[in-house]
């Protein structure tokens, strides 16, 4: 299958999830700027988000469960206090990140380019053989266990000091991903 074939299968799928409410809002606009380009197609796309995780057993990747999940500033206070979870609670921020198939090897190191250009220093390619794919990556990362045990290690006045490092590092990673579509905007990649 050529590229023009796979984008066309790839975006005729997003256009699924996109009715579904299964692409974040935050992400629409700079993959409608990416897929509009003939030589890029969007994959997947989080424009970073903070998130609380009860685990049911130690250090469990799956099985969890999700007590939050935004990619906005968490303005109200989340009360902590009342949350029952298994063995773990965790707060985490994951940064943003775009997988993005490229129609060839200079397009995607350019592609790369901007990303490093923009401070999205941990992007990197996932194959520099077709399908070229690159991966836009932010930098801030916050993983910190708050509760074991079915109990709260910390009190909510701590909470809520380590939600305003998690929105501090939300809205330094997406200005940067606002950086990194301005750069795609103004250099055309042909």
């Amino acid at each position: 299958m050529n590229f023009i074939e796979t984008k066309k299968r790839i975006l005729e799928a997003y256009q699924e999830f996109i009715i579904k409410n299964l692409v974040d809002n935050k992400m629409l606009e700079i993959n409608r700027i990416i897929n509009e380009n003939e030589n890029f197609v969007t994959t997947s796309s989080c424009a970073g988000r903070i998130i609380i995780i009860g685990k049911k057993a130690l250090r469990e990747k799956y099985n969890t469960n999700f007590f939050l999940k935004t990619h906005d500033v968490l303005e109200r206070k989340y009360n902590i206090e009342n949350l029952h979870f298994g063995n773990e609670l965790w707060v985490l921020y994951e940064p943003p990140n775009i997988h993005i198939k490229c129609k060839d090897l200079k397009s995607a190191k350019m592609l790369h380019q901007f990303a490093l250009e923009a401070k999205l220093s941990k992007s990197k390619f996932q194959s520099i053989k077709k399908p070229y794919v690159v991966e836009i990556l932010g930098t801030g990362n916050l993983q910190i266990p708050i509760g074991f045990d079915g109990k709260l290690a910390i009190d909510q006045n701590y909470f809520n000091k380590i939600i305003t490092v998690a929105n501090q590092i939300l809205i330094e990673e997406q200005s940067r991903l606002k950086s990194f579509k301005e750069l795609f905007q103004l250099n055309e990649i042909n």
